[in-house]
């Protein structure tokens, strides 16, 4: 009997591994399909999909083995990764540097941002107030809008240890601040000073 042929007379759609026993039963029955596909449903159907739910509910269970298994490992790569980083951190000696990123710690950028009669600039009026108090030519001018601090280590290597939006703001002539670019160079506007920006 075909598979085909006992799924359309049981209603029943076994698995490959099911029908390789239901054919074996098949050829040792001493009837014909159709007594035999009938005698499955009265008898045997029941069991099969008894059976089949069982080793779904097993199958479950060790794949939620597995997952617990995966979660711990990674947990434990994840806490091995980390401590040898820090291990690397400190064998580096990994310092906080102020010659290199921006010239207004993020502290200072806050004060000024809540400020009363802090503004924010439009770009228009950034590169406006860049070339006032500066004379780059605001065709010229890159309003950057982050800014980034940067750690230094023994080997004076740098690595970036803070990255912070960077809206210009305008309070007065002495209290603002603009981090730009022009021809290839960058600069920040700190409370009216002009300041190389190193990255």
């Amino acid at each position: 009997m075909m598979r085909s042929e006992f799924i359309e007379r049981t209603g029943f759609e076994p698995t490959a591994k099911e029908y390789e026993k239901i054919e074996a039963a098949y050829y040792e029955y001493e009837g014909d399909k159709d007594a035999f596909c009938k005698k499955f449903k009265k008898e045997d159907m029941q069991r099969y999909i008894r059976e089949r739910a069982i080793r779904i509910d097993e199958l479950e269970r060790e794949i939620e083995k597995k997952v617990r298994e995966q979660e711990l490992n990674k947990k434990t790569y994840e806490e091995e990764i980390n401590k040898l980083h820090n291990e690397l951190d400190r064998e580096l000696d990994w310092k906080q540097t102020d010659s290199t990123g921006t010239q207004f710690s993020p502290s200072r950028y806050n004060e000024l941002s809540k400020s009363t009669g802090t503004r924010v600039l439009s770009e228009k009026e950034a590169k406006e107030l860049i070339y006032e108090e500066f004379g780059f030519a605001p065709e010229k001018v890159k309003i950057i809008q982050r800014a980034e601090t940067y750690e230094v280590n023994k080997y004076r290597l740098l690595r970036v240890s803070g990255r912070y939006e960077r809206s210009p703001l305008y309070n007065s002539t002495d209290w603002n601040y603009i981090r730009f670019d022009c021809t290839g160079w960058q600069y920040e506007m700190v409370n009216g000073q002009l300041y190389e920006y190193n990255s």
